[in-house]
């Protein structure tokens, strides 16, 4: 014979089996529900937003930026004893009078500022 507290022991876990059951049976087709109804709506707003995506990288490639490519030029002065200025331009025009490549190695450089090299001589 089974005493009355096992019974109740019995009584509680059939109970509690019964409850479980019920909360995952609700709860899966509360999920499955809005997980169809969501999926549908993600889809479409996926393939709107792949479209407008598509639409704007078109637009872009479309449009020329125009960029001004900088050539990095060195910028050339060159001061004597006196801090009178000789020479002031970019190493370009320099190369092609011989007597400025010449002042320019007899100088001695002195700093960069701002992509200017400063040579003095002395």
């Amino acid at each position: 014979m089974k005493t009355q507290n096992q019974n109740n022991k019995l009584v509680k876990s059939i109970l509690m089996l019964f409850f479980l059951s019920i909360i995952t049976f609700s709860t899966s087709n509360a999920i499955g529900i809005d997980e169809g109804k969501d999926s549908k709506k993600e889809n479409t707003e996926s393939v709107e937003s792949a479209e407008m995506i598509s639409e704007l990288l078109a637009s872009l490639e479309s449009e020329e930026l125009a960029f001004d490519e900088v050539t990095p030029q060195d910028n050339i002065q060159i001061f004597n004893a006196n801090d009178e200025v000789l020479f002031d331009g970019s190493e370009n025009t320099m190369k092609d009078d011989p007597k400025l490549v010449v002042m320019k190695r007899k100088a001695e450089f002195l700093f960069e500022s701002n992509g200017t090299k400063v040579y003095k001589i002395f």
